[in-house]
């Protein structure tokens, strides 16, 4: 599994390379980052799902590491440039981490059993029943 240039090119408006919103040198190191952070999230990804949460989360540490992401509305019609920022908690949450985690939350389902161990002295034999003696009037047999 591993993530390329082209893939963020496929999940994004970004280029990666000389003349591209971010260099080679900067792709390798955000992939990097982004691998360290996927291992840790990783509940059993298909590769291709893999490679894609890893391209994400590539194009978010981009956004987040040029703070493209507090700027959340621009006025450029008066004579004053006004904008509005994003809170902290939205401004953390772009559309390629959104995008990742939807990819963790519905490809890496792991699937546990409740199975357990067991042992072959643990069911009872037929024999063993407790006897209510008619008290309560069911039939229990």
């Amino acid at each position: 599994m591993t993530v390329t240039k082209e893939m963020v090119e496929l999940v994004s408006p970004f280029t990666v390379g000389a003349s591209g919103d971010f260099t080679d040198e900067d792709f390798e190191q955000y992939k990097e980052w982004a691998e360290e952070e996927l291992i840790k999230d990783n509940p059993g990804l298909p590769e291709s799902k893999y490679d894609e949460a890893w391209a994400n989360l590539i194009c978010h540490i981009f956004l987040t590491s040029k703070e493209k992401t507090h700027i959340k509305s621009e006025d450029i019609s008066s004579s004053n440039y006004k904008y509005t920022l994003f809170s902290e908690d939205e401004a953390t949450l772009t559309k390629y981490l959104k995008r990742y985690y939807e990819i963790i939350d519905k490809w890496g389902k792991e699937e546990y059993t409740a199975g357990g161990i067991s042992h072959e002295d643990s069911t009872l034999p037929d024999a063993f029943q407790l006897d209510y003696g008619g008290a309560t009037g069911f039939d229990f047999s």
